[in-house]
């Protein structure tokens, strides 16, 4: 199998952005509501800059970076000019197993800390495989919280709040570019697809009763 890239985000990017979610959808049910207007959910307001991951000429997963927001750096308890959430993370079905997940959450850490932001995220708690992703990459969690939105079976949905480590001096500059990982230097990750997406409620990256 072909090495997997990531790279920024372009414009003809979306339409396999939208078929690996509906991958992730299918399985997962992540968002549990799909959106009337898929490539438009791909990007929240706020956002600064989504990248994505291929392996070969297939776009198998994505990130948004976004601005934070007040309520959620109330939540971590820095400033709000000193955060970037991370968003809309998944990666389409028949990609995982190939560390997809965590290159993408990597560049998006890196690409905050070129900006010289700390990056932050929420996720559902039921979602073991995010959770476990994010505490092996060195995230850590500063409080779980009721959401304003319920799961699909009507129970009330919990989400962690996760923080990212602090910048390191040139920690921007992997951001850089194409980013090119080969089999050999892709670390496994856990199946990420409901599982994987973060939560950025502050930064307009949830739709009306969805996951995010």
């Amino acid at each position: 199998m072909s090495d997997v890239v990531i790279r920024e985000r372009r414009s003809g990017d979306l339409a396999g952005c939208v078929a690996a979610l509906v991958s992730v959808h299918a399985v997962d049910g992540y968002p549990v509501v799909w959106p009337g207007e898929p490539e438009g959910w791909l990007t929240p307001v706020g956002a600064v800059g989504g990248w994505v991951a291929l392996v070969g000429e297939e776009v198998v997963g994505q990130v948004v970076l976004c601005r934070a927001g007040v309520e959620l750096a109330g939540r971590v308890g820095l400033p709000e000019d000193g955060l970037a959430a991370v968003a809309r993370l998944f990666v389409g079905v028949a990609a995982r197993g190939r560390g997809v997940a965590g290159l993408l959450l990597a560049r998006a850490a890196a690409e905050a800390a070129g900006r010289g932001l700390r990056p932050v995220l929420e996720v559902e708690t039921r979602a073991t495989a995010a959770v476990a992703l994010y505490e092996r990459a060195g995230w850590q969690l500063v409080g779980t919280e009721v959401a304003d939105w319920r799961r699909l079976d009507g129970s009330a949905a919990h989400v962690h709040t996760y923080l990212g480590p602090a910048c390191r001096q040139g920690a921007g500059d992997q951001g850089a570019g194409d980013q090119r990982v080969g089999d050999q230097g892709a670390s496994e990750a856990n199946q990420v697809g409901k599982s994987g997406a973060s939560v950025s409620k502050s930064s307009g990256s949830r739709s009306p009763k969805s996951e995010e």
